[in-house]
């Protein structure tokens, strides 16, 4: 079996290692901050994606740290969604952005959806799941 080559580290690696489960304490503005940072690296569509799904994890993560630490609004708080639904959170546009943009080449182009968001190729191997 051939020996996987070592590469040097991509930007969203170095995010990942950076801003993974493991900070402690957690900082939501460092992790949207190495998202951009990254992306300007890398500024491909592809890229754009990836990080704009980083960065919605990153959110959804700083909120659930918050809930735990019993640090929100208790009249915002959801049984099942942690934040009642409604709630608003500032989200950076470039990634609304770049997540609208994808779910537009999805619905005008067709095809795989992790093709339509740059996310995997359209090659014989592993080919994503298309969901129509």
């Amino acid at each position: 079996m051939p020996r996987r080559k070592s590469h040097e580290r991509r930007p969203f690696e170095i995010v990942m290692d950076e801003a993974g489960e493991a900070a402690f304490p957690w900082d939501l503005d460092e992790h949207l901050n190495g998202c951009l940072a990254a992306f300007q690296i890398e500024s491909s569509y592809p890229a754009a994606v990836f990080f704009a799904f980083e960065a919605l994890w990153g959110i959804a993560r700083d909120v659930g740290i918050r809930a735990r630490a019993g640090t929100l609004n208790p009249a915002q708080l959801d049984e099942q969604w942690m934040l009642t639904p409604s709630t608003t959170l500032p989200v950076p546009w470039i990634w609304i952005r770049a997540l609208s943009a994808a779910w537009e080449k999805y619905k005008t182009e067709g095809g795989q959806l992790g093709h339509a968001f740059g996310l995997e190729g359209g090659g014989k191997a592993n080919l994503p799941r298309s969901l129509h």
